[in-house]
């Protein structure tokens, strides 16, 4: 395939197919530090509310460009497991100040450390220029995928 085209679809192919491995990869169950197996929604959200705390609901569902509602529900079902919690905001009504307990912020710096590894591993040896060119492929698919999807109200934060 050394036409352009041919070079896009081989591209196109390959993100599609590391899409499948990430979602092959997120329904393993993983425990990072706590003796506890956690889903990859589970430590994704304890990672987005450990990145920005204090945060309400609102904040952490347009981060990771998923409803309000997908967030509460996760969010109860960690702060059960004792992983997450809420402190109602002075002045706030009904919002809630997101945090983690002492057991989220381990989970949160295992789940770092696993992406500081992964990263490193990845982007080892790409200049800076090549970052910027993913980061705008990836920024151009992103929009894309924003502008055809039916929930556009769910876009990503910062996009």
């Amino acid at each position: 395939m050394n036409t352009r085209e041919g070079k896009i679809a081989e591209t196109i192919g390959r993100f599609f197919r590391i899409i499948n491995k990430v979602n092959s990869r997120d329904r393993i169950p993983t425990d990072f530090g706590t003796g506890e197996l956690l889903c990859m929604g589970e430590i994704h959200m304890i990672e987005a509310i450990g990145s920005k705390p204090g945060a309400n609901v609102t904040a952490v569902a347009q981060g990771l460009g998923v409803t309000k509602g997908a967030v509460s529900q996760m969010v109860s079902r960690l702060a059960k497991k004792g992983y997450v919690r809420g402190e109602t905001m002075r002045g706030g009504g009904n919002e809630v100040s997101l945090g983690l307990t002492a057991k989220g912020k381990t989970v949160y710096a295992g789940h770092a450390k696993y992406h500081a590894v992964m990263y490193a591993s990845v982007f080892k040896g790409m200049t800076d220029e090549e970052l910027a060119v993913l980061d705008k492929v990836l920024g151009k698919t992103e929009f894309q995928l924003d502008a055809t999807n039916p929930r556009a109200g769910r876009k990503r934060a910062g996009v």
